[in-house]
């Protein structure tokens, strides 16, 4: 709570709680319409702005006790309105489905650039090179006007432009432009787990990607151009050159430290670098992400840096606060305009006002009023763990902050008069406000990490409480450095000493936090409702702290019996369900039998988050722990995401087959000896696995046919794992064959290792359907029920399967993203594709082999 509140009358107070409950009900309500709008399809805003027009009209003739929730429910309505105005309408233009064509339609457009082009380079460390990410450029433009092979279209959107490979481009932000290239639409979600890259989008105004391979097709435009395209143009050109002015100044104050620099650009510019992404990750996982991206701690700083130096010239009264505001104003024309950045800039610049209007108010009031105007502003943002944690633990240090402090270390005793506080008590009373302040900030935003991220850092109290000085201390002299930069660059070298000091204690503290036993715990999924539930415990546990009492333990308490209840009543798959990713050109098979997990194949995926996509399938598919995992082959499409799933699925062991461990002790720098070095490093069992082996799943049964030992083929492909797993159902063993990437030879093998009679009730099609003649007779042979292809567009409805595709079920992870597929106990498999509306039904082919034993 703030402390000015607590010295107030009663009346005060009274005003001070009214005005609170207000301005919380305001959030709650249009937050809740926001959750709802986005779960359920609702009307038009047109008529849910009629309805709260209505509502709010409603509250003015009722009773002033009905008042309150007549409002409520009027903004509740708003909220439909507005998230279908400013989400689902943009989503709705008929260009998104116009230009959506295969191939990419060809579009140009005249258009302003909004942003100097960024390079992004093909990332070097672990098996990031092997991926198929090329280095490209990327920018973001402004159309105004666009034609098609057909002619010109009705077009006025921000698009994004990639230019592949590793051409420089000389346009600057304001440059107008002609440019031509393939439309790609923003995708949607996938895979489970996956957000919808389509409603930020629209959110944003963005209608998707523009994909060009050569920097020839961009000429400059010359033709006139209205005022206010020229005015934009200037606009966009002066920032750009602040902001670069800015990146030149803070290049200079980090000196020759590669992790310096890209530490200080990324806390004062929000510039991190790509190349220092385990940096960002070790952060991350010890409860420090805030700390890589400004928020509201850095703009604090700012102000307390500027504060500083005004008073050392004099009381300055409202000037201060004035001039405070304008520099955080200007710092926004260096810093991209991004969610956190600016809604960090509003909330401070919305408490300078009040403090320079010299009126009452109160603090956290103020605050969620510019929680509800951040939500206008984007709603989305709703659902972002970021405003979630900078919005709410604000409001939990004004709320609570003297509260807590008071219950740690106990109320100042009243009446008693105070001396001149010595450096040792100064000192003291910092200490215990920092503590003070890392204990409820990390006890209040437990419950939405855990929910978010699922994963617990034990460490991360001692890393705030430990780290943050030193990147208070690095912002302090980066803002010095870069505001005396920009008057005269020179002047920011001498600060490269103590930058590089300060940015290496901060890293290798992070660094050794994060490297010790238990540092990362990863948990179970948890509901959002035991995230609500467990927030308002540990808010209420801070406001009434009263351990000797036995509710208060109660309190304390539920969250874990909650979770524990939660985790104990999940659901196990029986016999047998297999979720299969999309993971475009690759293979990512999660197999889960009653309480094991196995997974076939890792896939490439990955998008520079600190959760990898396979990991957030699996988390949202129901497996958070995967002990074993299977390698088909070396080849980067099938095991690329490993080393970054490893840690978060708990793999403790991965079998391969003999050509993965070759190719890795013959080319220890190639993509296999890479992974099996650093799997070996984590303390992960690797180990061979051939034809006959067995493997338990759960009540099923895995056996593997191919490859035989001493394979003498010289193709990858061959040396591919195929395996039988067998289920056990009431109408008999429903068998699976998983078949990796196989070609010709193996497949001749494998079917000369196969039963007599057999035809798999489902069958992984071998290399991702690439219609060889080997493949396509061995499939039609085996006559499968269900056959689960996992490919990009490129393989999709090939002509060649046709035949085959007659006699059996397809599901393709190009068609209709991640397919699910279950067998249950009755012998039914039902599978669907995470993009279909319902599932589908086979039943299982009667076998000769009782239920619960093995054909073999």
């Amino acid at each position: 709570m703030n402390p000015d509140v607590l010295s107030r009358p009663s009346s005060t107070r009274s005003w001070v709680a009214a005005s609170r409950r207000r301005a919380l009900g305001a959030l709650l309500s249009f937050s809740l319409g926001l959750v709802y709008a986005h779960a359920l399809n609702t009307p038009s805003a047109l008529w849910c702005f009629i309805a709260a027009v209505a509502i709010a009209t409603l509250s003015g003739l009722s009773a002033s006790r009905f008042a309150a929730p007549i409002l409520a429910a009027a903004l509740f309505a708003f909220a439909l309105g507005w998230y279908d105005l400013r989400v689902n309408q943009p989503r709705q233009s008929p260009l998104w489905h116009q230009l959506t064509t295969d191939p990419p339609a060809l579009l140009t457009v005249d258009a302003t650039v909004l942003d100097t082009p960024q390079f992004i380079p093909r990332p070097h460390d672990g098996l990031a090179p092997f991926r198929i990410h090329e280095a490209h450029s990327r920018f973001s433009i402004r159309t105004s006007s666009a034609s098609t092979e057909t002619g010109q279209l009705p077009f006025a959107a921000d698009l994004w432009v990639r230019l592949n490979g590793s051409t420089p481009l000389t346009l600057r932000a304001g440059d107008r432009i002609h440019i031509s290239g393939r439309y790609h639409p923003v995708a949607g979600p996938r895979n489970p787990g996956d957000q919808d890259p389509r409603d930020y989008a629209a959110e944003q105004g963005f209608l998707g990607t523009l994909s060009i391979d050569s920097p020839g097709v961009i000429t400059t435009d010359d033709t006139p151009a209205s005022l206010t395209t020229r005015l934009f143009g200037a606009y966009r050109a002066s920032l750009d050159t602040i902001a670069a002015r800015a990146r030149a100044v803070l290049t200079k104050a980090a000196g020759d430290s590669d992790q310096a620099r890209a530490l200080l650009l990324g806390l004062i510019l929000g510039d991190f670098d790509p190349a220092q992404q385990s940096i960002r990750d070790s952060f991350a996982r010890q409860g420090l992400a805030h700390v890589l991206s400004i928020s509201g701690l850095h703009l604090s700083v700012m102000a307390l840096v500027l504060l500083t130096l005004l008073r050392l010239t004099g009381d300055r009264g409202w000037l201060e606060p004035a001039l405070v505001a304008l520099l955080v104003l200007g710092y926004l024309a260096i810093v991209p305009p991004n969610s956190p950045v600016v809604r960090s800039a509003v909330m401070i610049l919305a408490l300078l006002v009040a403090e320079a209007a010299g009126r009452r108010y109160d603090r956290l009031t103020i605050l969620l009023w510019i929680g509800v105007g951040l939500l206008l502003w984007r709603p989305l943002d709703v659902f972002a763990i970021g405003f979630q944690l900078s919005l709410g633990l604000t409001a939990c240090l004004f709320w609570l902050g003297s509260r807590a402090l008071a219950h740690l270390f106990g109320r100042p005793v009243r009446g008693v008069v105070r001396t001149q506080p010595t450096l040792r008590a100064r000192l003291s009373d910092t200490l215990k406000l920092a503590l003070t302040c890392g204990c409820l900030c990390w006890s209040a935003s437990l419950p939405t990490t855990l929910y978010a991220l699922g994963y617990l850092s034990p460490w991360s109290l001692a890393a705030t409480i430990l780290v943050t000085p030193l990147i208070v201390a690095m912002l302090w002299v980066g803002y010095v450095a870069l505001w005396l930069g920009m008057v005269w660059p020179t002047l920011a070298a001498p600060a490269a000493t103590i930058i590089q000091t300060l940015s290496y204690a901060a890293i290798q503290s992070v660094r050794a936090l994060d490297s010790l036993p238990g540092a990362t715990i990863y948990l179970p999924p948890l509901s959002g409702w035991w995230a609500a539930a467990s927030t308002t415990c540990v808010l209420l546990a801070w406001r009434v702290a009263r351990p000797r009492r036995a509710w208060w333990w109660c309190v304390v308490l539920l969250p874990l019996a909650w979770a524990g209840a939660e985790w104990t009543l999940q659901a196990s798959p029986s016999p047998l369900t297999i979720n299969t990713f999309d993971v475009g050109d690759g293979s990512c098979h999660l197999l889960r039998s009653g309480p094991d997990a196995l997974l076939w194949d890792s896939g490439a995926i990955g998008d520079g988050r600190l959760m990898n996509p396979t990991v957030r399938a699996c988390r949202a598919a129901g497996a958070w722990r995967v002990p074993v995992a299977v390698i088909t082959h070396p080849d980067i499409d099938h095991f690329g995401a490993i080393l970054d799933i490893a840690r978060p699925l708990g793999i403790r062991r991965v079998l391969v087959p003999p050509r993965f461990l070759s190719q890795a002790t013959s080319e220890p720098r190639g993509a296999a000896g890479i992974a099996v070095a650093a799997l070996t490093a984590r303390g992960i069992d690797i180990a061979p696995i051939i034809a006959g082996d067995e493997l338990a799943l759960g009540s099923t049964h895995l056996k593997f046919i191919s490859p035989p030992p001493g394979a003498p083929w010289t193709n990858d492909n061959d040396h591919s794992l195929i395996a039988i797993l067998t289920a056990p159902t009431s109408r008999g063993n429903a068998t699976v064959l998983l078949t990796g990437d196989a070609q010709d030879a193996a497949l001749a093998n494998a079917g000369t290792m196969l039963p007599p009679g057999f035809h798999p009730d489902i069958l992984e099609l071998p290399h991702h359907g690439s219609a060889r003649p080997a493949a396509i007779s061995f499939v039609a042979a085996l006559r499968p029920g269900l056959i689960i292809q996992s490919t990009g567009l490129r393989r999709v409805r090939d002509p060649r399967w046709s035949a085959v595709r007659e006699g059996s079920l397809w599901m393709c992870t190009a068609e209709r993203g991640a397919i699910s597929t279950q067998i249950t106990p009755g012998g039914t498999i039902l599978t669907q594709g995470y993009l279909d509306p319902a599932p589908l039904r086979r039943m299982v082919t009667p076998t000769t082999t009782p239920a619960g034993s093995s054909p073999f």
